[in-house]
């Protein structure tokens, strides 16, 4: 979250990622940064690369979504903990 008073984007961002990992009951995404217009989530590859293949477009491609149409943002990058980029869209 921003130090701010104010919720910015990126916050809705997280709020969004943290809403989908409780509806699954599970730890898939971490924490959202963003610079800018370009967001990178956190992903928990042991449990993401459980999900079907599917699945995984449909989550990553929801978040994508709400990023650039919502949020007015352009590129989501989806990495590992220790930094492995996953997915850019």
């Amino acid at each position: 979250m921003s130090t701010g008073s104010q919720p910015t984007y990126c916050d809705a961002l997280q709020v969004l990622v943290d809403e989908l990992d409780d509806r699954l009951s599970a730890d898939i995404f971490g924490t959202v940064t963003c610079k800018g217009k370009h967001a990178f989530v956190v992903l928990e590859a042991d449990y993401f690369v459980r999900l079907d293949p599917k699945a995984k477009r449909e989550l990553l491609t929801r978040l994508r979504d709400e990023w650039v149409n919502r949020c007015f943002g352009n590129k989501v990058t989806f990495k590992t903990w220790d930094g492995k980029i996953v997915a850019e869209l």
